[in-house]
């Protein structure tokens, strides 16, 4: 059946995402509006840096040895800077360039999330301030007050005495392909920073050690928190890189998950970056994830996820590597149960790291093989790991962790990963009690003065008016349920209601009909509408600018518009503000457009299965411009000086820098409401051979309400099922039950690529 949305609330027959919007709606009428309508807004809330960070601490008496210390700590933002080192938008070597652009995404989210709490942003890519010159960021940097040193700044070289031993791959560097020979001479060849990182208004850009510490000391800045390439060369030794900071007695960490080394290790390279890494938490300054800064999870490499021989759909499970062993088998296991120490005779024996594993990971597969192994033995219904370590059966070590510790947990947790229950227990019969009351008794409805309050808070954001409620209270309908209600009553006690407490007989009811009719057409439910559902769809959160949209592929020439839009009509002096305005209207405008789509469809009584299957797209004057179409459709417009007015619009078939046109029988875009929206196809990607698994899994939740992801649980051991099977998303149980829903939907999206834009289908699967 085909109904709109207005007609859809008075049916009850909303589909999932309706449903969601206006449970939403209630949820933020209650949590959100006082009686006296005052909204608390987020921003007005104090808002800390709650980092945790990651330092290797000689263990006493070992000095070759190393424990993992973790702390929490609570940073002042406005005394915190970020720095981005060298995130070139092209390098000598292809695997460095690809990683960087890998990574890009992941840094602009977590320097707006650092930026959005108050921190500075200093962007450092060097030889490239030329490209800046005339940037304001560059002169921000350039007129911060000259602050004194006591260290001079230079390029700090690796140095043996101060640091322990570094691998001879990491101390020199080198072309860091997986090739047998490298791909080609080291040489420079970067121009900027890659587009993918925003460069903010309130940014600063500098690529010199002196006016990155002018920047910090003219802001009182003493944390700084160091994200880029590549970490054994760049970011170590640059003269406002972690060598230098230290030596300015600077509060420095290293963003360990945004940061790539540069070496060659045929095949190892990931192992090199974890070693380099290490060689920091030891002898230079500890570590975070872009957790602390995001909340989210940390960045990592597709490649790096492939190395762990996983299947393509799913991460091997790090539980082991992260917490297990870095937490209790390292610090607490390892003192004894070491081929040295007093426990080398028993069956549990753990593996150091030594310079023989420098190019595998077999130690700690051998390490989790040992602790699996403990943990699947049982002594009664216990298992021996957890017995052992608590002090019992015999254990020479003694009790080591206590029931109630935070190590005696994760060696539970891994228990119960390794052994889930087989089998859920039962439910309980429920019991039955013929004396019980009826299940809704003592239950009323709500009152028709109270749901109008609610309808009104919840669709539009206001209270009632007078005249609302004086229409709710004289309603007719009402009138006659007190009525009917009473007349029952009174002939009979236990007769049937006629009519609910509220006094409404069952049925339509025409006043607060009207009145929902009333609060439709207002500004305010509209923006009430827009906020819903981006709560659902997340289009408003995509990363970088939104020009990037528009992909470089086929709107090169449109997209950047606003760079050369005539200005002469601004006094010369304020027309690069003028310019910066330009740019962020624009993006605003192209940000919104899906849910202006929405807005469009309920507004003007459309079919609310355009969310889906509308031919068109909503533009502004601006937006249009960005797809090079604003000279055909300029007349369509009521203002076509009005940035937000936005009207419907066909795209033409997307023509890229090759020359070539994708195919169309209409010579048209095939639009397809949101599942073919630049900012839905953007938003919703992962990998390159998962990006479109992810956007099946999208649309199943949004529109379906379903989450495939819950329909089994996840593969207790990806290693094992990946060497059983050739290809487990077709032959493996566990990972059929997913696919066989996710892929055929999946394969619908493989002509669309990374930017969300439809092209020629490529070979392989997408």
């Amino acid at each position: 059946m085909v109904f709109s949305i207005r007609e859809a609330i008075f049916r009850r027959q909303l589909p999932f995402v309706a449903v969601s919007f206006l449970l939403g709606l209630t949820w933020l009428g209650v949590l959100s509006w006082s009686d006296s309508n005052e909204l608390v807004r987020a921003e007005d809330r104090p808002v800390g840096l709650s980092i945790r960070t990651q330092q290797r601490v000689k263990v006493d008496g070992q000095p070759d040895q190393f424990r993992v210390v973790e702390k929490s700590e609570t940073w002042n933002p406005a005394k915190t800077a970020v720095v981005v080192i060298d995130m070139w938008d092209t390098h000598s070597c292809q695997s460095a360039a690809r990683r960087v652009a890998e990574m890009a995404p992941h840094v602009s989210r977590t320097l707006s999330a650092a930026r959005d709490k108050g921190s500075l942003i200093i962007h450092a890519p060097s030889d490239c301030m030329d490209f800046y010159k005339d940037a304001p960021q560059r002169r921000r940097a350039l007129d911060a007050p000259l602050a004194e040193a006591s260290v001079k700044f230079q390029w700090n070289y690796f140095n043996p005495d101060r640091e322990g031993p570094l691998a001879e791959k990491l101390e020199k560097g080198g072309c860091s392909c997986d090739t047998a020979e490298p791909c080609g001479p080291s040489r420079i060849v970067w121009k900027r920073q890659i587009e993918a990182i925003q460069v903010h208004d309130s940014d600063a850009i500098t690529a010199n050690g002196q006016e990155v510490y002018n920047l910090l000391l003219s802001r009182g800045i003493d944390n700084v928190i160091l994200i880029g390439v590549h970490t054994n060369r760049c970011v170590l030794g640059r003269p406002f890189g972690i060598r230098q900071m230290v030596s300015l007695k600077k509060n420095v960490v290293l963003c360990r998950d945004l940061t790539d080394s540069f070496h060659r290790d045929p095949g190892h390279h990931f192992e090199g970056l974890e070693q380099i890494v290490s060689h920091v938490e030891k002898y230079w300054c500890p570590t975070i994830t872009s957790e602390s800064l995001t909340g989210q999870p940390p960045f990592r490499f597709q490649q790096a996820e492939m190395a762990q021989a996983a299947p393509a759909c799913t991460l091997k499970d790090r539980f082991f590597d992260d917490e297990v062993w870095a937490k209790v088998g390292e610090r607490t296991c390892f003192r004894c149960h070491n081929p040295k120490g007093e426990a080398a005779d028993s069956e549990f024996v753990l593996s150091p790291r030594t310079p023989d594993h420098a190019h595998d990971l077999k130690w700690i597969q051998q390490n989790c093989e040992a602790f699996q192994s403990m943990a699947k033995a049982t002594e009664g219904d216990q298992s021996q790991l957890l017995l052992k370590a608590s002090g019992g059966l015999d254990h020479g070590g003694g009790a080591v962790l206590k029931p109630d510790s935070s190590g005696y947990r994760i060696l539970e947790g891994f228990v119960r990963r390794l052994n889930p229950p087989s089998k859920e227990p039962p439910p309980a019969e429920p019991k039955s009690d013929d004396n019980a009351p009826p299940f809704f008794e003592g239950i009323a409805k709500i009152s028709p003065q109270r749901l109008l309050r609610r309808v009104t808070l919840s669709l539009a954001g206001r209270l009632p008016t007078p005249e609302e409620r004086a229409a709710v209270e004289n309603n007719p309908k009402r009138q006659r349920g007190r009525s009917l209600q009473t007349t029952a009553n009174s002939e009979r006690s236990d007769a049937p209601a006629l009519a609910d407490a509220s006094g409404y007989i069952a049925g339509a009811d025409p006043v607060m009909d009207s009145i929902l009719d009333r609060i439709m057409q207002e500004d305010a439910f509209y923006v009430r509408l827009k906020e819903g559902f981006n709560d659902l769809f997340l289009t408003v959160g995509i990363e970088d600018n939104a020009e990037t949209l528009l992909s470089y592929d086929h709107f090169e020439k449109t997209r950047l518009w606003y760079q050369n839009h005539n200005l002469d009509h601004v006094e010369e002096k304020e027309r690069q503000r003028a310019r910066w305005k330009l740019a962020d209207v624009y993006r605003d405008a192209l940000l919104r457009e899906p849910l202006e789509l929405i807005a469009h469809i309920v507004r003007n009584e459309r079919p609310f299965s355009e969310l889906a299957t509308a031919d068109y797209i909503m533009v502004t004057p601006y937006t249009a411009r960005g797809y090079g179409i604003f000279e055909e459709i300029k007349a369509e417009f009521k203002n076509a000086d009005d940035s937000f007015e936005y009207i419907p619009a066909k795209l033409k078939a997307l023509k890229g820098r090759d020359g070539k046109t994708q195919e169309s029988a209409t010579g048209l875009y095939p639009h397809a409401g949101f599942l073919s929206m630049f900012h839905y196809l953007r938003r919703y990607f992962s990998t390159e051979t998962n990006r479109n698994r992810l956007r099946a899994r999208m649309f199943y939740q949004h529109f379906l309400g379903i989450d495939g992801m819950q329909q089994a649980p996840r593969v207790t051991d990806a290693s094992a099922v990946a060497a059983k099977y050739k290809v487990p998303t077709m032959e493996a149980s566990d990972c059929v039950v997913c696919h066989k829903t996710i892929d055929p939907v999946a394969g619908v999206f493989q002509d669309f690529n990374f930017e969300g834009a439809i092209g020629p289908r490529k070979t392989g699967w997408y």
